[in-house]
């Protein structure tokens, strides 16, 4: 007897990725190379992936049997239509001039899936099937800050978003959180918007010191130290870690604060707090520290300490807690949702609650072990691994 099944076929699904990050700079090209990874980890029995790049450097961490596309998009194209968009030009026309460039190839029935990482313009007009990215909506939550605000970025960024949430078919936030934000702001369409939490970078997770022994012997860090890691823009804080060091160099011998980040924007106005209350000595403001030596900083120091006002979450904390380095934050938007145990929380605008948190961090070894034991757990349950699997999670869902 003859069985006449019916066995339904898997349907092969075409995704695509454009990635238009500077090789190896910031937080944007941390997450393009995030998704990148993500995606080249899909099961290869149901899905094609298509890279479109910008940028050679990329070509290196594409791997088969992924299809690589070189586009030819350069910046002054790029900054020519945001400028455009910005004015206010129809979204009509914008999407003509779109495609009547190089990048109108993703503009095909063919991909399921488009995804757009960096929060280009690109992803508004390039694609119905677009999927794109939200980073924060600071400049509506954090208006006093005009880095976000100021010069007609708000106004962009509004028409960005607003756009983004009506034409995207898939959208992606950081956090619970920032799902609400984005719906609250945009009144974006809930079943279209996916959390995907940030995780640590691979240059933080795979570190390794011993080539870098000698460059921090050099760099003659004290024995005990408290980090951050930001550039100085005045919504980081650093001010309140500064009072803070005021109120505690009276009864802390030694304690010690070490910036990196290059020094410009609000740098001049900390370093002069310093010298106006003597604490150049309790100080260390050093530049940027490239990603192959960060994690030092990390392994050498007591805490990471990060009292920024913006969110809903940040890397920063993730960077540490994949190291083992004692926590505390802002308690503000998604950062206990994205922390969890694995950090201690303060008011931000409250010198007295920093500084306590400061002082147990660097007086309570116990606590600061427990900190240590609770990011252990944080990183098991949540990795590049747990990451991928979102990732696949989110894409089955948006192509089914």
């Amino acid at each position: 007897m003859v069985c006449h099944c019916n066995l339904q076929e898997t349907v092969m699904k075409n995704i695509c990725i454009f990635i238009d990050a500077p090789f190896g700079i910031g937080g944007v090209f941390q997450f393009n190379q995030q998704i990148l990874s993500a995606l080249l980890n899909l099961p290869r029995d149901r899905f094609k992936l298509t890279v479109f790049y910008v940028e050679d450097a990329w070509t290196k961490l594409i791997s088969a049997p992924a299809e690589k596309i070189k586009i030819h998009y350069p910046g002054y194209i790029k900054n020519l239509f945001k400028v455009l968009f910005t004015i206010g030009i129809p979204n009509g026309l914008m999407r003509l001039l779109y495609s009547l460039t190089p990048l109108n190839r993703m503009n095909d029935p063919r991909y399921d899936l488009v995804i757009f990482p960096s929060q280009d313009l690109a992803g508004l007009f390039l694609s119905r099937n677009a999927a794109n990215v939200v980073y924060d909506l600071m400049h509506r939550y954090e208006k006093q800050f005009k880095e976000s605000s100021s010069h007609g970025r708000g106004k962009f960024r509004d028409r960005l978003f607003g756009t983004m949430c009506r034409h995207s078919r898939l959208l992606l936030v950081d956090s619970n959180v920032g799902k609400e934000q984005l719906i609250e702001s945009y009144n974006a369409e809930r079943a279209k918007v996916e959390s995907l939490p940030y995780i640590a970078p691979a240059h933080i997770v795979e570190y390794n010191d011993g080539p870098h022994i000698q460059f921090f012997k050099e760099l003659n860090l004290p024995r005990t130290f408290i980090f951050y890691p930001a550039q100085f823009w005045p919504h980081k804080n650093h001010k309140i870690l500064l009072e803070s060091a005021k109120v505690l160099k009276e009864r802390i011998k030694g304690f010690h604060l070490v910036f990196t980040g290059p020094k410009r924007y609000a740098y001049d106005e900390l370093y002069q707090y310093c010298v106006d209350n003597d604490l150049t000595s309790n100080v260390t403001f050093l530049d940027y520290a490239p990603n192959e030596v960060l994690g030092g900083f990390y392994l050498r120091a007591r805490a990471m300490v990060m009292p920024t006002f913006y969110g809903p979450t940040n890397i920063p904390p993730l960077e540490a807690i994949a190291l083992k380095c004692p926590v505390a934050v802002s308690n503000i938007y998604g950062m206990p949702e994205q922390l969890g145990d694995a950090a201690l929380y303060f008011d931000n605008t409250n010198v007295n609650d920093v500084s306590a948190v400061l002082e147990k961090l660097w007086t309570d070894d116990a606590l600061c072990e427990r900190l240590r034991q609770n990011s252990i757990k944080h990183y098991k349950n949540w990795n590049e691994s747990k990451f991928n699997e979102r990732v696949l999670d989110i894409i089955e869902k948006a192509v089914k």
